[in-house]
C-alpha cells in the first residue's frame, strides 16, 4: 500500500503575504518609527494597486503582531511590535515586489 505525501512544493506568496512585506518595506524606506502615521487605506490601495479590503486584511496581519496599529477614525500607526524578528514561512517562496 503507497501512501501518498503531501505536496513539498511551495507555492507563491499570497497577495496579502506580498502585501504584508510591502507594507514592512515601506515602513522601513520611510524609516518610520513607533507612533508614525502610515498613508490612508486609501492611498496605500492606490500605491499597490489593489482594492481597500485588501490592503485591509494586510494591516489586520500586521495589526496582529502589532507591527501597525489602527486607531478607527485616526489612522493607521507604525505600532511597538515593529522591532519583532518574525520567522520566515520556510515553505514559501520570497516575494519581490
Amino acid at each position: 500500500m503507497s501512501q501518498d505525501k503531501p505536496d513539498t512544493h511551495p507555492g507563491p506568496p499570497g497577495l496579502s503575504d506580498r502585501l504584508t512585506e510591502g507594507l514592512l518595506a515601506l515602513i522601513g524606506e520611510q524609516s518610520l518609527a513607533p507612533g508614525d502615521a502610515l498613508p490612508t487605506v486609501r492611498a496605500l490601495a492606490a500605491r499597490f494597486e489593489v482594492t481597500t479590503p485588501t490592503i485591509r486584511e494586510a494591516l489586520r496581519r500586521l495589526q496582529a503582531t502589532d507591527a501597525v496599529r489602527l486607531r478607527h477614525g485616526s489612522g493607521i500607526y507604525v505600532g511597538p511590535g515593529i522591532y519583532r524578528t518574525l520567522l520566515p514561512n520556510p515553505k514559501r517562496r520570497a516575494a519581490g515586489w
